[in-house]
């Protein structure tokens, strides 16, 4: 067995806090292929929420985070929010860079989207209150950021995202997806813009939460960003030449919806149990199939291809029978799903936290939605997921959160090279 290493540089502890990397010891000949990664430093007082990570064009790796303070007082000014935070590594997992972005700049949300070699997310501007369009380069370098307003044509504002929640981004058209909730109108709120933040009134869409049950909601989103209560598995994309969606809240309910920004109700739904019942993932694999994560009162199922037309009216209720119960996943457990090839093979892998605080992925035939294989991330220390993507060299990266010494939360990666994965695809 082979001892874990701590690498620091001398410049980094001169000029920057004390940034490690601690992993296995390096093979020269796989050190790119395969590798586990976790980012300490001496802040015993931060505390860090991966959210997502993109391999960057220079094969290395930009994470965002969330990032906060457990010192009381530390945050003056903007108590109950999380700092945006930025962390680079190039191609072996080592740390080159770190970036926290402007105090006002927080609750940041994913995904990360890659467009045309900048990287796009949305955070809180606490000093506007609105939503905020954020562009980096693969360094995590600010490069512009822009307030997300709707206005009609007499200048009024018609809707705003106070809170965002979830993005996503169309490939095809390279546009970017954003959902949240408007606490002035009380309604859950999506829109399609470009990168430079433009939008109108046909891609911005806002739907009713629910007469009487919005002050149980909002409390729920506040406890949400504040991370002083649950982290709901809010969510929006668009089904490939299809219809938008997002999993918000809808009709006193966390929902998946699916819209074409017309009308005010949504093309389809599937209603949640409030917030204790609802989809916790999905993944569009097409024809009206798609990969599902679901909970209910903290049961975890997987429905890895499940018929969801976009006319859909249902309740999660409904499909939980169809899926595979996980037991062994943390109580309404975080998911991530991601539908790929690997080995000339289709593919979906659901990624979440084992109660041994372990990362699981379980892979699944996506073309006929049997169970193929497991695998186990982490060892020593508790490890939660926060992000899966597929890298250029055929392999997995896997971004999370760890806790050093059982306390200090930290971020983490690992990466599976294309011959582990292979065992599992079989």
């Amino acid at each position: 067995m082979q001892q874990s290493t701590i690498r620091t540089s001398l410049l980094l502890l001169l000029v920057a806090p004390l940034m490690m990397m601690c992993g296995e010891e390096p093979d020269p000949r796989t050190e790119a292929q395969k590798f586990v990664s976790i980012y300490d430093n001496n802040q015993l007082d931060a505390v860090y929420f991966p959210i997502d990570v993109k391999q960057t064009a220079d094969g290395g790796y930009l994470m965002l985070a969330a990032k906060g303070t457990i010192t009381p007082g530390a945050t003056t000014g903007n108590p109950n929010f999380y700092y945006t935070y930025l962390l680079k590594a190039d191609k072996n997992g080592n740390f080159v860079s770190e970036n926290e972005l402007e105090s006002n700049f927080v609750s940041p949300v994913g995904d990360l989207a890659a467009i045309d070699n900048r990287y796009y997310f949305f955070c809180r501007d606490s000093k506007t209150f609105l939503s905020k369009l954020i562009a980096v380069d693969e360094d995590g370098n600010l490069l512009s950021g822009k307030d997300i307003q709707y206005f009609n044509e007499a200048g009024q504002e018609q809707l705003s995202i106070t809170y965002p929640a979830a993005a996503g981004v169309d490939v095809n058209e390279k546009s970017l997806i954003l959902m949240g909730y408007d606490n002035k109108a009380r309604k859950s709120v999506i829109v399609k813009m470009d990168t430079s933040g433009a939008t109108n009134g046909s891609s911005f869409k806002g739907f009713e939460i629910g007469a009487g049950g919005d002050k149980e909601v909002e409390a729920a989103i506040i406890d949400h960003f504040t991370k002083g209560g649950r982290r709901l598995p809010f969510q929006a994309g668009r089904i490939p030449g299809g219809p938008y969606y997002f999993n918000g809240f809808y009709n006193y309910s966390l929902s998946l919806c699916f819209t074409n920004f017309q009308g005010d109700a949504p093309m389809g739904v599937v209603l949640g149990q409030q917030y204790k019942g609802g989809v916790s993932a999905l993944a569009p694999l097409g024809n009206n199939q798609i990969a599902l994560a679901s909970f209910n009162f903290g049961e975890n199922f997987f429905l890895p291809r499940q018929e969801v037309a976009p006319t859909v009216q249902a309740n999660i209720s409904a499909l939980n029978p169809n899926g595979f119960s996980l037991p062994e996943l943390t109580p309404n457990a975080f998911v991530k799903i991601l539908h790929t090839t690997l080995h000339e093979k289709n593919v979906v892998i659901y990624a979440s936290t084992t109660q041994s605080r372990q990362i699981g992925l379980y892979f699944y035939n996506a073309d006929t939605g049997a169970f193929m294989s497991s695998r186990y991330l982490g060892f020593s220390n508790p490890y939660e997921v926060s992000s899966l993507i597929a890298t250029a060299d055929g392999g997995l990266a896997v971004c999370g959160t760890t806790y050093v010494a059982g306390r200090f939360s930290r971020v983490c990666l690992f990466k599976l090279s294309k011959g582990e994965i292979s065992e599992n695809v079989k």
